[in-house]
């Protein structure tokens, strides 16, 4: 029986090389699955983007339900006495929550580590 450490607990979750042939020269190639260390950026700053698109999504469901005169000051287009809806801010806000979440995802991934030949 393994002794329970941090290092049996990543040969338990790290997947085997897949083999295959390369399409061009016929060679064969082996490539190799990534450990949790090779993620594509710091998680401290995946998880920025996704709190960042968080905000910035309420900010756009501020801009719709609020008449400009309702919004809080420190909001650009807050006007006093004013009925009328930011429409474009809000869509400006929800794009950028939509940005930063999709920068999310992508930096969410693994890095892919590059083929090597393998002898025949």
């Amino acid at each position: 029986m393994h002794e329970f450490s941090l290092a049996y607990c990543k040969t338990l979750f790290t997947l085997p090389p897949i083999r295959c042939r390369s399409v061009v020269t016929g060679d064969r190639m082996e490539v190799g699955m990534t450990t949790g260390d090779a993620r594509n950026a710091p998680l401290v700053l995946t998880i920025g983007l996704a709190v960042l698109g968080v905000v910035f999504a309420v900010i756009g469901v501020v801009y719709v339900t609020h008449t400009a005169d309702a919004l809080p000051a420190v909001f650009p287009g807050h006007q006093a006495g004013s009925v009328h809806h930011h429409v474009k801010h809000a869509v400006a806000a929800f794009g950028l929550a939509l940005g930063c979440w999709l920068g999310a995802w992508l930096m969410s991934g693994r890095r892919s580590a590059a083929p090597t030949a393998l002898a025949e």
